[in-house]
């Protein structure tokens, strides 16, 4: 209703202020002592009226345009953020990697950690825009909250990289899941004309560990998967 009456008033300053701009091509005549100001009025009120007219309906079509943008933007962000929601963030990650690595430690068993971030996601946010990129990383959380099993952590340290740790799980059954994740984004059909690859860090979690010296190592580990290539597993 708000939106009517914005529009109904927008609409009634616009034809006063053709009326008001008509008026002076008008006073300039009768200056300069013209007598067919009367007609030149009329013609000049029709062409400030159609200008006008072009003028307000491209504004509504601006901010309808704008409205169904804004609306997209949120729904966008809805999603995103309610699928994070539902995993760890790194500050979580980090208090359960202490609880993890003091476990191992005390039951002299290993279990492992899983680093992953998108290849290039940089450059497809650039050619193909931030909701091609968004959708990405949306596709790839829900891919692998599916693939996890009951008691492995998922985690978003930050931008598009992830983490999951495998409680009592070795690294050969970390690096077996990230043949199968790999496998399964990139056979994820984008709507782009380059594959979606991820790279892959394995790091087992014992005594010798603690969780920020982890996550270092994690970081340096990912920089030197980069260097290897696209779809790379370390």
């Amino acid at each position: 209703m708000n939106n009517k009456n914005d529009n109904r008033l927008l609409l009634y300053r616009l034809v006063f202020m053709s009326l008001i701009i008509s008026v002076m091509p008008v006073a300039t005549m009768l200056l300069l002592d013209r007598n067919d100001y009367p007609a030149f009025y009329i013609v000049s009120v029709i062409y400030t009226m159609a200008v006008m007219s072009v003028g307000y309906h491209y504004y509504r079509n601006f901010t309808k345009r704008t409205a169904r943008q804004l609306k997209s933007l949120v729904q966008k962000e809805n999603l995103i953020n309610g699928e994070l929601v539902l995993i760890n963030t790194e500050e979580k990650l980090k208090s359960i990697l202490s609880l993890e690595i003091e476990r191992c430690s005390n039951q002299m068993t290993e279990s492992s950690i899983l680093f992953f971030d998108v290849d290039d996601l940089g450059l497809i946010n650039d050619k193909y825009g931030y909701d091609v990129g968004d959708q990405v990383i949306i596709e790839l959380i829900l891919l692998t909250k599916l693939l996890i099993e009951k008691g492995d952590q998922l985690a978003r340290i930050k931008g598009d990289t992830f983490a999951v740790m495998f409680s009592g799980k070795d690294k050969n059954y970390a690096y077996d899941f990230a043949s199968k994740l790999k496998k399964k984004v990139e056979e994820i059909p984008f709507q782009i004309e380059e594959k979606v690859t991820c790279r892959f860090v394995v790091i087992p979690i014992d005594r010798w560990f603690s969780e920020e010296k982890l996550l270092l190592l994690a970081y340096e580990k990912l920089k030197l998967a980069k260097d290897y290539g696209k779809g790379v597993v370390l």
